[in-house]
């Protein structure tokens, strides 16, 4: 065989090694989107359901009622801690994707704020949860709330640098974002080709361990040990 030859056979081998190299780099560009906005998502659910739990029509109910609350609001609390490690794990698995470093590196300048202001909710929940009596649940409920207040201005501002993140990327990991199941409440779908299937109701979408909406429905059992 010539050297030409084979330098044409090393080549025609190498070839499919090649695209399945750039299908594995998409595949991981597509779950990093998906993770970091199924991980933000968690977030904004749990400190939801801290809202939710703080919101309940406490009336005359003593007793047994205010430890469910108050227990709730205490696994409440250690959700939000654990969701929030997770976004934060989530967006420094970047892949080897171009722009992706950069992307990581934004939302890690906004968590900070972010995760200050999360931590200060589910330190508030915890506060509330230790409460005896429901004069002094009322009486915690206040910093929660004004905890809660500042969370939520702090989650606008991530999502807001999420989206000016994605819409300066690289062609590769902005379609990546805007392809992502995930991002679709952060960033909308891709041109709303599909987003109306993709919006299902929650009741109606297929579920997986870990995803945004798989917990339960804490502040709904809140309001249950009320009735």
């Amino acid at each position: 065989m010539t050297i030409k030859a084979r330098r044409i056979a090393v080549a025609a081998l190498a070839l499919p090694g090649l695209a399945l190299a750039g299908c594995a780099g998409q595949a991981d560009t597509s779950d990093w989107a998906n993770d970091v906005c199924t991980s933000l998502a968690q977030v904004r659910s749990d400190v939801a359901a801290i809202g939710e739990g703080l919101a309940v029509e406490l009336g005359g109910t003593q007793g047994s009622a205010l430890d469910q609350i108050t227990a709730q609001l205490a696994e409440d609390a250690d959700a939000v801690r654990t969701s929030l490690e997770e976004l934060n794990d989530a967006v420094q698995a970047v892949p080897a994707t171009s722009g992706a470093e950069d992307l990581a590196s934004l939302l890690e300048s906004q968590s900070e704020d972010f995760d200050a202001a999360v931590t200060d909710v589910s330190d508030a929940a915890s506060r509330a949860s230790e409460a005896t009596s429901i004069p002094d649940f009322l009486a915690a409920t206040g910093e929660a709330v004004s905890a809660l207040a500042d969370a939520s201005a702090a989650a606008t501002a991530y999502v807001s640098t999420l989206r000016t993140g994605v819409a300066d990327a690289t062609d590769e990991l902005r379609q990546s974002f805007e392809e992502a199941p995930a991002c679709d409440e952060f960033l909308g779908a891709a041109g709303d080709r599909d987003g109306a299937a993709r919006r299902l109701p929650h009741s109606a979408t297929a579920h997986t361990p870990g995803s945004a909406v798989s917990r339960p429905d804490r502040a709904a059992r809140s309001r249950a040990a009320l009735s």
